[in-house]
């Protein structure tokens, strides 16, 4: 009788002990939260894009993988986020700034579901891709528009495809993969290389192009980023994926004139390296400041009394003027067309005396006159209706000049 009480005592304080030391387990180990942030890294890989988003879902989307020569920065990238697999990758067209490294990083990682448009380039970057796919027994999911890639009710997280249509484009950019993301009260457009042709498209669309950021289309281009695609979508933050110094002028000063005239805060991987966002569904934070570029600052009031007084497209003549009373060095400064982003570099012994004038001429017909500067023998200006961008040495907006068809 007394050996069974002990055992009965025994066990009532081992029960007693596990409860306690669950208890205080209980107390002392951290609750792990839901995840409820979204974060979207445009990771800074030259002229190229490369954007890793990290989902409050907990699952991770890739759109693009930059160039070759990025490839491995994109991996280290990826890992240092603890990231074995991607749920999502989107191809979003077969350019090598695009997709030069997703053949290693689909290598890599794991690999859940993969989006490209159906468009075949013969390179050797977008073989690799292919090559890798196969190699991996993975399919490809054709990028078309009105795909819903994510519809999470319960998160209010939703990812849905809206450009390309079903159809063939003259242009390979044209093809580019335009996604719309939208968590809970935030919404994000990611638009590829994406050109004028397709804006239009977008806008006169079903679609509620309307979002809080957009990824500047084709780095910045001057043949994207219209003017009525950027009011549709309306963003309070624009990025730009774009290289430090790169032949292509990217981005264009008018492009920047735009987003400054919509008073749309910018960011700049050429400038600022890789940009994060994060979302908790009803605001944006950054793990930078927006720039404060040269362009947003007062023009100095010297500089300012230069004007383009004319623009004829037909006779290729551009007239500026100098309407102050102070002589103005234009070492530096650029004319730019804005239909065709041809850019004419002032030469470094170039003055523009109080009430003079100079002709910038273009065309086979150009005369070297006085007072007239030679562009180039080549025909810059649109006759269906261009316009004419004034820069200074500082990059900064000077004048800028619009004319109908002549």
């Amino acid at each position: 009788m007394g050996k069974n009480k002990l055992t009965l005592k025994t066990v009532i304080y081992l029960m007693l002990f596990i409860f306690i030391a669950y208890s205080m387990y209980l107390y002392l180990t951290p609750e792990t939260p839901e995840k409820n942030q979204l974060e979207i890294h445009f990771i800074s890989v030259g002229q190229g894009d490369a954007v890793l988003i990290k989902l409050p879902d907990t699952k991770n989307m890739l759109i693009d993988a930059g160039s070759n020569k990025y490839s491995n920065k994109v991996i280290n990238y990826i890992r240092h986020q603890g990231i074995n697999q991607l749920d999502y990758v989107i191809a979003t067209h077969p350019h090598e700034d695009h997709i030069g490294g997703l053949d290693r990083v689909i290598s890599t990682f794991r690999i859940g579901k993969i989006f490209m448009p159906d468009v075949i380039h013969p390179t050797r970057s977008f073989e690799d891709v292919l090559t890798i796919i196969k190699k991996k027994k993975l399919r490809i999911t054709p990028a078309k528009k009105d795909l819903v890639i994510i519809n999470n009710n319960k998160k209010d997280l939703k990812a849905v495809i809206i450009s390309p249509e079903d159809k063939k484009y003259d242009k390979i950019n044209n093809y580019s993969v335009v996604l719309k993301l939208t968590y809970h009260k935030t919404s994000f457009l990611f638009t590829g290389d994406i050109e004028k042709e397709i804006e239009s498209k977008l806008v006169n669309s079903k679609y509620n192009l309307r979002s809080n950021l957009i990824k500047i289309p084709h780095h910045g281009s001057a043949t994207s980023s219209s003017t009525p695609f950027l009011k549709e979508v309306s963003p309070g933050y624009a990025v730009i994926s774009v290289g430090r110094d790169n032949d292509y002028n990217h981005p264009s000063p008018i492009t920047l004139e735009k987003l400054k005239e919509m008073k749309v805060k910018i960011f700049r991987t050429d400038k600022q390296g890789t940009i994060i966002v994060m979302s908790d569904g009803s605001r944006l934070s950054f793990n930078l400041q927006p720039l404060e570029i040269s362009y947003q600052k007062k023009n100095n009031n010297k500089n300012k009394a230069v004007k383009i007084i004319s623009l004829d497209l037909k006779n290729e003549v551009v007239v500026i003027k100098n309407t102050g009373n102070e002589t103005i060095n234009l070492a530096g400064w650029k004319l730019v067309s804005l239909k065709g982003n041809q850019q004419f570099n002032f030469p470094d012994n170039t003055v523009l005396k109080p009430g003079q004038s100079f002709k910038i001429l273009s065309g086979p017909s150009a005369l070297n006159k006085p007072d007239n500067i030679i562009w180039t023998r080549s025909n810059i200006w649109n006759n269906s209706g261009d316009g004419a961008l004034l820069t200074d040495s500082n990059g900064e907006i000077i004048d800028r000049l619009l004319r109908e068809e002549d």
